[in-house]
C-alpha cells in the first residue's frame, strides 16, 4: 500500500474514489485531518503506485490488501473516511471486521448495485488488455484516443456544479490515473463490484459501528437518495446529512463538516 501519512491522535484512514489517488485526499481532507488525527490516505489497490494481481478488483479483495496495510501501520481501530467507491470499500471493511474500526464516515457512497456508465466506459479495458485499441495514443479507429477526450471530461463532471480546486489540478498526477494500468483497474472494479454491493444489501443492517453519511444534494453522479439516505435507513446506527447547492466532489468544499463527522465517530460508544 502506498500514500500519504500526517498528524498525530487517533487513527483515521482515508479511502479515494475512482479516476483519483491518494492525491485527491491529500489535495481535500490530509491536512484537516491531521491536525486532529494521525492520518493515513492509501491508493486503493490497483490505483497510484499501489498495486494488486490482475482480477483482483472486488471490494471483499481490495479490503483485504487494506486491512494488510492498516495492519502493517500499527493503526488502531481507525475512523474510516471513504468517498464514493472508497466509500463502498470502507463499509466493505466495517461488514467484514467491525471490532478493528471505530466507525465509518462515507461522503457521496455508492452503497446499492445499479446500471452505471463506468462497465461501458472501462469494462472492456480490464479484459484481454484491450486498453492499446480502445484508448491510449492511436485512439479508437483511428481517431484521438478515447482515454485524452473523456477523462477531462469526466474529471470535470465529477465535480459539478463546481470546479475543481486549485490544489486537486496541482496534486494530481492526472498521468498515472489515466495509464493502460490505471484504467484496467478501474474497469476491474466496475466489473467486479456488483458482486460484493449485492451481498452487502443482506448485511448493512448488521452493520454495528457508527456510520455518519454525507452526501452533496446535487450528486450527478451517485445518487444521494438512492445510496446515501437509503443506507441510513438500514444501518442501525447510521446519520445521513445533505449539503445544499454541491455535487459529488464534496470533501473538497466542506472539509471542516467531514472532520466534525470523523470526530463524532471517534468519540461513540463502542
Amino acid at each position: 500500500m502506498t500514500g500519504y501519512e500526517a498528524g498525530s491522535g487517533p487513527d483515521a484512514v482515508l479511502i479515494h474514489g475512482t479516476l483519483v489517488t491518494s492525491e485527491e485526499m491529500g489535495a481535500s481532507l490530509l491536512g484537516p485531518f491531521a491536525r486532529r488525527f494521525r492520518t493515513v490516505a492509501f491508493d486503493r489497490p490497483g490505483h497510484g503506485a499501489s498495486t494488486r494481481p490482475t482480477g483482483q478488483g472486488a471490494l471483499s479483495q481490495q479490503a483485504r490488501f487494506v486491512q494488510e496495510g492498516i495492519d502493517k501501520l500499527g493503526l488502531r481501530r481507525p475512523v474510516l473516511v471513504g468517498h464514493s467507491i472508497g466509500g463502498s470499500l470502507a463499509l466493505q471493511l466495517a461488514l467484514d471486521a467491525p471490532e478493528r474500526y471505530a466507525g465509518v464516515v462515507v461522503i457521496g457512497p455508492l452503497v446499492f448495485p445499479e446500471p452505471r456508465l463506468e462497465p461501458v466506459l472501462f469494462g472492456p479495458r480490464a479484459l484481454a488488455r484491450l486498453g492499446t485499441r480502445l484508448g491510449g495514443s492511436r485512439g479508437f479507429m483511428g481517431g484521438p484516443g478515447l482515454d485524452a477526450a473523456s477523462l477531462p471530461l469526466l474529471w470535470r463532471a465529477i465535480f459539478l456544479p463546481q470546479h475543481a480546486p486549485a490544489e486537486f489540478s496541482r496534486l494530481m498526477d492526472f498521468e498515472a490515473v489515466g495509464s493502460d494500468a490505471g484504467i484496467a483497474s478501474v474497469g476491474e472494479d466496475s466489473l467486479a463490484i456488483w458482486s460484493d454491493l449485492t451481498l452487502n444489501l443482506f448485511r448493512y443492517r448488521k452493520l454495528t459501528c457508527p456510520v455518519e453519511i454525507v452526501c452533496g444534494e446535487m450528486d450527478i453522479v451517485v445518487n444521494p437518495a438512492l445510496h446515501g439516505r437509503a443506507l441510513s435507513r438500514l444501518a442501525p446506527r447510521a446519520s445521513f446529512t445533505s449539503v445544499p447547492g454541491v455535487g459529488h466532489m464534496v470533501h473538497h468544499f466542506e472539509p471542516g463538516l467531514i472532520l466534525e463527522k470523523a470526530l463524532r465517530v471517534s468519540a461513540a460508544p463502542a
